[in-house]
């Protein structure tokens, strides 16, 4: 498990100096952590490091480090062979600018680097999937990876309070993107941010990477281009983060990212063992094994079938780590398997089609017409675009153009309120839901010349992937999304998503890119696999602790929680429509993120 901890801290602020040589003296006294970097106002260590995985690349002249895995964009290509020769010999990053990382190399990493007067900032990577958070604290500042690290080995630090304000926010969004967490005290860099590690205002921090600003200048490929560099795109970004383990397990639901990243995994194409691991469960949509078969045989992979466990106990839940806020579950049930499969076939990694959805943009909506019409304006091409699009959401041709012609003036994004499946939350989450600020990412609300669709494509990627798995810990195998690579997101960002809904499909264009590798049923296939059944028997069969959890629990005491509306739902559990039941296992997975922090004895809801 590839964590890091580093410690800044500002000579000026009296005490700071002596308080940051004891915490670098308390890691320093554990032996699974080594130093990575050794400045006089700047101490980094990281622990878990495996060459060619996760390890520390420093920047010459000690003017910083990078933690993680880096690719070199000059030596991308599709070939295998020439992707491990070259990543064994990388072993240093030419400078310590930003720009240079974020335009050289691509990879997962945060970057520590030296800024003017002496100072340090943090750089976290476009994909944000090495989380990276930040703890000011009496002129010290310790940025990291893994919460409970901090409360471990840094003792001398007081530690952080659960905020109701965040704990608010989180259930009127579903999540947090932007700096502000549900800990008082702990911000979150956000991915493609280089922020400064001194403490200073979240107005210093700066996005050196903009997702909007790619997308606002759409690259003008034809269809046929577009398909070939994405295809081209999805496999090289596979093979580079394949060539990195030995053996593989691929979650191979059948649907189409899961059997896109297979199709690259094939032993043809790819050196590493592969072995497939397919999940299942009674219901509508929830067995995926015949496409999963279909796919294995097509690319003679391996393939495990697993039946989700129905027998799933709410009490492991209580056992989740410490984050920076709260952790959900369900996807999660299925932790342990995970860690077993991983374990029998010899994988230290676990790849998934996560990210696929929003890169390759699985919508039904009349979005793309007013993307062409920005795009390209009113010119031969429109009304077919027009057509596409007025099929993809269903609805008539004239009524796609009459919203793509409003969107046209529009300057300022829809107005964000609360999630669309809330109705057991009380007046001040929906407060909470009207006063964002801190809370979400800036493009939820900053002005944006950006169409519909392509402003919607770029919100949803700036919901950073979870890295970390708070339930099986050390024991989980790494969790790998190579579609969510940064060379795929530009790439995706720029291609306009008339493209991308090639056809009037949603993610049209992944479609025709692979059609010719992948099984016609599962390139054809439109509905997606679900847990509806297996995620209400969860409720079910646990239904005395969720009472007991959420009826008596912090989210009621905290005026969160409408207790009556939450006991009138789990009264007729039988009867609940899926969004109910999920809205009850999202509270359910905050009460026990809240148990985790009262349990302990270290931490109190604060209001």
């Amino acid at each position: 498990m590839f964590r890091y901890l580093a410690v800044s801290w500002d000579p000026a602020v009296c005490g700071a100096t002596a308080l940051a040589r004891a915490c670098v003296a308390s890691i320093r006294s554990h032996p699974a952590w080594q130093q990575a970097l050794d400045r006089p106002r700047l101490q980094v260590f990281l622990t878990g490091e495996i060459t060619g995985v996760n390890q520390a690349y420093p920047l010459r002249g000690q003017r910083g480090v990078v933690l993680g895995r880096l690719f070199d964009r000059r030596l991308a290509t599709s070939s295998p062979d020439r992707i491990t020769r070259s990543l064994a010999t990388f072993d240093a990053v030419a400078d310590a600018r930003a720009g240079d990382l974020l335009t050289r190399y691509w990879g997962r990493y945060v970057a520590f680097l030296e800024a003017p007067d002496d100072a340090w900032q943090v750089l976290r990577d476009p994909s944000g999937a090495l989380p990276c958070f930040v703890r000011h604290h009496a002129g010290v500042s310790v940025a990291f990876s893994w919460l409970e690290d901090v409360l471990e080995l840094l003792p001398l630090l007081p530690a952080p309070v659960v905020s109701a304000e965040g704990v608010a926010a989180f259930m009127a969004f579903g999540d947090l993107t932007g700096p502000r967490t549900a800990l008082e005290g702990v911000a979150q860099v956000l991915a493609g941010q280089c922020s400064p590690m001194n403490g200073a205002a979240a107005s210093a921090a700066t996005l050196a990477w903009d997702a909007a600003g790619l997308a606002d200048r759409p690259a003008r490929l034809q269809p046929q281009e577009a398909v070939e560099a994405l295809r081209e795109g999805v496999q090289t970004c596979t093979r580079a983060w394949a060539s990195c383990y030995d053996p593989v397990l691929l979650r191979l639901s059948g649907g189409l990212d899961s059997s896109i990243l297979a199709s690259c995994l094939a032993p043809e194409r790819n050196a590493s063992r592969v072995t497939c691991l397919n999940y299942h469960s009674a219901g509508i949509g929830s067995d995926e094994r015949a496409f999963a078969r279909m796919v294995a045989t097509r690319f003679d992979l391996d393939l495990i079938e697993h039946e989700r466990d129905s027998d799933f106990r709410l009490e492991r839940i209580l056992d989740v780590a410490r984050t920076p806020v709260p952790t959900h579950y369900i996807g999660r049930t299925t932790s342990r398997s995970d860690a077993e499969h991983a374990q029998a076939v010899g994988a230290s990694a676990m790849f998934t089609g996560g990210g696929g959805d929003q890169l390759f943009l699985e919508i039904r909506q009349w979005w793309p017409a007013a993307d062409y019409l920005r795009v390209r304006g009113l010119d031969a091409g429109l009304p077919a675009a027009t057509a596409d699009a007025a099929r993809l959401g269903n609805i008539s041709v004239w009524k796609a153009l009459r919203l793509a012609l409003r969107d046209r003036f529009r300057r300022l994004p829809p107005p964000l309120g609360l999630h669309e499946h809330r109705a057991l939350v009380t007046d001040l989450v929906r407060q909470r839901a009207a006063r964002p600020a801190g809370f979400i990412h800036p493009v939820f609300i900053a002005p944006t010349p950006l169409p519909i669709g392509k402003l919607m494509q770029v919100q949803q990627l700036a919901y950073s992937a979870g890295y970390y798995d708070p339930y099986a810990r050390q024991d989980a195998p790494e969790l790998v999304r190579p579609l969510l690579s940064q060379p795929l997101i530009e790439l995706c960002l720029r291609l306009p998503t008339f493209l991308l809904t090639l056809g009037g499909r949603g993610r049209g264009l992944a479609r025709s890119a692979f059609a010719p590798l992948l099984p016609k049923p599962v390139v054809d296939r439109r509905t997606k696999g679900g847990m509806e059944e297996h995620i209400k028997s969860l409720l079910t069969s646990n239904a005395g602790l969720a009472r007991q959890l959420l009826l008596d629990g912090a989210l009621v005491r905290m005026d969160l929680l409408d207790r009556a509306a939450a006991e009138a739902a789990l009264s007729r559990r039988a009867g609940l429509g899926a969004a109910e039941v999920g809205e009850i296992h999202f509270c359910l997975a905050i009460e026990a993120w809240l148990h985790s922090w009262t349990s302990s004895s270290q931490s109190q809801p604060g209001r």
